[in-house]
């Protein structure tokens, strides 16, 4: 039996015997890893950000290999500058994503967040600094449209006519500060 930073992992059984610590966040099959793709997928520390894009999406993959930063708490899923959604594509209140964030094992107060969602930076009063100033830490968004490849690879750039990325119109990052 093995120790696994979060949850046990027994080598004769090929599974885990210990729940995944992101509970449902992580699918209905709380002894699952990486999808049941063990030999496709990779989660190096066996914990995965919040990843609110839908499961039957490939985007939600792709949000899982995004690269981790041990200092930024990263969250995935679909937004525009009012809302971020939850996997069901409901928008979600500063109170629910709050408490999803605070319930995160590698939550610290304080911890700057990174939402990885579609134009959540864009506008004077984006839900990036709603965010913000409800939970109190800086929040990391992108002010276009973001592109996450298969690889984890992250853009934000505008949507060309034709569907896709112009990789002629470039964003930008935005840091929100909380207010008060």
């Amino acid at each position: 039996m093995h120790y696994n930073r979060y949850r046990y992992y027994d080598p004769s059984a090929g599974r885990f015997i210990s729940t995944d610590p992101i509970k449902l966040a992580g699918g209905v099959n709380l002894y699952r890893y990486v999808s049941n793709h063990p030999t496709g997928l990779v989660d190096p520390l066996g914990l995965v950000d919040i990843n609110n894009f839908p499961t039957d999406e490939s985007i939600h993959e792709y949000a899982k290999n995004i690269r981790e930063n041990p200092n930024v708490l990263q969250i995935g899923a679909h937004g525009n500058p009012d809302v971020v959604t939850d996997r069901n594509l409901n928008a979600m209140s500063m109170q629910d994503l709050g408490d999803q964030i605070k319930a995160h094992p590698k939550y610290i107060k304080g911890m700057p967040i990174q939402l990885c969602s579609c134009e959540t930076g864009k506008g004077p009063h984006p839900v990036a600094q709603k965010l913000a100033d409800h939970i109190g830490s800086n929040v990391i968004a992108p002010d276009k449209t973001l592109w996450i490849w298969p690889n984890g690879k992250m853009l934000q750039v505008e949507t060309a006519p034709g569907g896709g990325p112009d990789l002629t119109r470039v964003g930008q990052w935005r840091v929100f500060r909380p207010k008060g």
